[in-house]
């Protein structure tokens, strides 16, 4: 449902900009300043009656998305709080609600799986193999598997490393120091490019 709001957010938000720009104002891609310019909007004598009617309507439909989307997240904080199973994943550092959430809708309690590197395949987090006989050959990470979930966990190792990498190195956690360590080992593009 929430990704669903989400997709929809941004399309509305790109109508509304889209129909600015026809009179020339452009706005910064973001939520906020799209939502001051258009309070300022509705006020501005210069512009046709007929052009303030017309962002009326997505405006408030955008309104309605963005209250939806607050719903849902307030849904998942409370059930990332109360399953214990969330809770346990929330410990790991990169996890928020979200994610927790939506790793315990795919994965259930991870007994499914052997080890790490099935649930890794499932995710389509695992390189893919080209293999004939003695000879094995591993390509680019496989992109097979839930995308989503693939996704959040993605974003929060992001956040980890950044996170991470600005902590001083005296104040650091034994945690982080090793996603610093790890940080080192990959190539420029998986570690953010930093």
């Amino acid at each position: 449902m929430r990704e669903g709001y989400k997709v929809e957010h941004l399309a509305v938000m790109n109508r509304l900009r889209g129909l600015l720009a026809e009179f020339g104002i452009v706005i910064a891609q973001t939520a906020i300043a799209l939502r001051r310019k258009l309070i300022d909007i509705v006020e501005r004598p210069d512009l046709p009656i007929q052009f303030i009617e017309l962002i009326r309507a997505p405006r408030d439909h955008w309104k309605a998305i963005t209250v939806g989307m607050h719903e849902c997240d307030t849904r998942i904080e409370t059930h990332a709080t109360g399953d214990e199973r969330c809770v346990r994943l929330r410990a790991i550092t990169g996890i928020g609600p979200l994610t927790a959430d939506a790793a315990v809708a795919t994965v259930n309690d991870g007994h499914d799986f052997k080890n790490g590197r099935q649930m890794a395949a499932r995710l389509g987090l695992v390189p893919r193999q080209h293999s004939s006989g003695a000879h094995k050959i591993l390509g680019s990470i496989s992109r097979s598997g839930d995308s989503t979930l693939r996704t959040l966990l993605i974003q929060g190792a992001r956040s980890s490393l950044l996170q991470a990498r600005r902590t001083p190195l005296d104040q650091a956690t034994p945690e982080q120091h090793w996603i610093l360590q790890l940080a080192g080992r990959m190539p420029r593009q998986i570690d953010g490019g930093h």
